[in-house]
């Protein structure tokens, strides 16, 4: 995607996010970037820090002309975007990048956090739909898109009001 799409386009901006991980309220994800080079959330392997693959934003004059890689680094512990340490974090103060609050939680009731597991990262739901126990998936995805349909209900209806 980088190599392929996103340097030829060379964008303002542009960002990854998670296939299970949704807005639940209006937000702009790139208005951060007006006063960082990059920004998402946060890991750790040791010393080492990357910006999750599943919701980081990038502002290309600022990136653009770097060798990136977002791919991983299994050899220092960093999942997928930590191959990018050496040329991006390296040298960037972790406590810089913007945040939001992150909150696990079980989506079903009486259930384990771990067999159900979710989070609410800021506003957006995230499913982690590979944790947990799989047996109860139909049910934890029953529960998401409860929890999700008063934000769908709100697209729907700002779709309606512009035809």
């Amino acid at each position: 995607m980088w190599r392929n799409i996103l340097k030829p386009g060379a964008p303002a901006a542009f960002g990854f996010l998670d296939q299970d991980l949704f807005p639940t309220k209006p937000c702009d994800p790139f208005e951060p970037l007006e006063d960082a080079a990059f920004y998402g959330d946060l890991r750790w392997a040791g010393a080492r820090w990357y910006l999750w693959a599943g919701y980081c934003f990038f502002r290309f004059d600022a990136v653009g002309r770097e060798p990136l890689d977002f791919g991983l680094d299994w050899f220092a512990g960093l999942d997928t975007g930590g191959a990018n340490w050496e040329v991006l974090y390296r040298n960037a103060d972790p406590n810089a990048v913007p945040q939001r609050p992150i909150t696990a939680f079980a989506a079903l009731p009486g259930i384990e956090l771990r067999q159900a597991y979710c989070e609410w990262r800021g506003s957006w739901l995230h499913e982690v739909g590979l944790d947990g126990d799989l047996s109860l998936k139909a049910k934890k995805r029953e529960a998401v898109l409860r929890l999700l349909a008063p934000a769908l209900e709100i697209a729907l209806g700002s779709a309606g009001q512009r035809d």
